[in-house]
């Protein structure tokens, strides 16, 4: 894990990152040869952190990133680059609001309501957004390299894609659609041999 932002207040959920930081982050994992790189967390389009994120999907490391749901920048950055992987929330249900214009024609959803998660200090918490469905999507783009670690982002962003359920979209202003992810189809694909049931 590399921490690039700060508690906002020390201990509250709330954080605070900056370009310098973030920077800093992306940079290091890039020189540590990291294969994926969870960016739970958006804001607006920074020149800088685009260059670095392109230098990593350039090193086959693959980013995905929590997309914004609502509000007025869109899906926020840097969900709305197109060669990172952007995640949207699902409830339980498997609903996904989308209540912000979005200029991708391909999202993905993974759960990300009510999740039971770490909390500081040293406890547990439920807590919701599309920041804990990417760290979803991470942990599956890790299962599938770990079982073809040839794969590349490019083939990680098919995959996924490919093998994703249609749900609907709920408040969204363009899309009626997005794909929530099936790891265990992902993993089929993968294989080639049928094991879901």
């Amino acid at each position: 894990a590399v921490k690039a932002c700060r508690e906002q207040p020390p201990g509250s959920r709330a954080a605070v990152c900056t370009t310098w930081a973030l920077a800093k982050g992306i940079d290091f994992a890039i020189l540590e040869g990291v294969q994926i790189l969870n960016l739970s967390l958006t804001g607006p389009q920074d020149s800088l952190l685009t260059r670095l994120i392109n230098k990593a999907i350039e090193r086959d490391i693959v980013v995905v990133a929590a997309a914004l749901q609502k509000g007025e920048l869109g899906l926020g950055f840097p969900a709305s680059l197109e060669p990172v992987i952007a995640v949207l929330a699902s409830d339980v249900k498997g609903q996904v609001r989308l209540a912000t214009k979005s200029e991708r024609a391909s999202l993905l959803a993974a759960p990300g309501v009510d999740i039971l998660t770490t909390s500081p200090p040293g406890a547990y918490d439920r807590y919701s957004g599309s920041s804990l469905a990417a760290a979803h999507v991470s942990g599956l783009a890790a299962l599938l390299l770990e079982r073809d670690p040839t794969l590349t982002p490019a083939q990680l962003y098919s995959l996924f894609h490919k093998t994703a359920q249609a749900t609907q979209l709920v408040d969204s202003p363009s899309q009626s659609t997005v794909g929530m992810v099936d790891a265990c189809a992902a993993l089929e694909q993968l294989l080639e041999q049928r094991i879901c049931q």
